[in-house]
């Protein structure tokens, strides 16, 4: 009964070793991989997709490192990422929080751009129309000539940066609420 515990313990300690390695090589293929993409972006930002992808870029790093790194620091160095102090907790909880946020909202906002485009060349194939005739009138009624507006390089910028602030904000109670400090050794 011991051996089969300890061989079942030892088996546990290779998987979270084995998650570590996974989790550091993704971290590192990440940020190769989001610089790269940060690279081709900036030299192709006459175009507002490539200006969503470079802030995307830029958060996934952010989301890729805190987490990840967190997990392989833990296994092969000991050392336990929101203990090392009270600041490093909530910094890297309101960084994780506000680029996981970010990413997600800046690729909704990437395809809805895209939708729009889409929807504007459909809308002179389509027999049924009205649907899309009526997004369209009501974008063109509230924000006067909406697609020149949205579908520029200026407009990406612009709604990506709103986003991030916006988002950097809404998360910025972790600064302020999270984190426990522990006594060590009674002080």
């Amino acid at each position: 009964l011991e051996l089969t515990k300890k061989m079942s313990e030892y088996w546990i300690q290779v998987f979270f070793k084995a998650i570590g390695i996974y989790t550091l090589l993704i971290a590192i293929f990440g940020i190769l991989l989001n610089s790269l993409t940060f690279y081709v972006c900036i030299r192709l930002k006459k175009n507002s997709t490539f200006i969503f992808m470079l802030f995307f870029a830029v958060s996934n790093i952010f989301t890729l490192c805190w987490w990840n790194l967190g997990h392989f620091t833990t296994q092969f160095l000991n050392v336990y990422m929101p203990h090392i102090s009270l600041f490093g907790c909530k910094f890297g909880s309101f960084i994780q929080f506000a680029s996981l946020q970010i990413c997600a909202w800046l690729l909704v906002s990437f395809f809805f751009e895209k939708y729009l485009i889409q929807a504007g060349n459909i809308l002179n194939h389509l027999k049924f129309q009205k649907v899309f005739i009526s997004v369209d009138r009501t974008l063109s009624v509230i924000v006067k000539h909406w697609r020149n507006v949205y579908f520029n390089v200026k407009g990406a910028y612009i709604a990506s940066i709103t986003l991030i602030t916006i988002f950097l904000l809404l998360n910025s109670y972790v600064l302020i609420v999270f984190g426990i400090e522990i006594p060590n050794n009674g002080t």
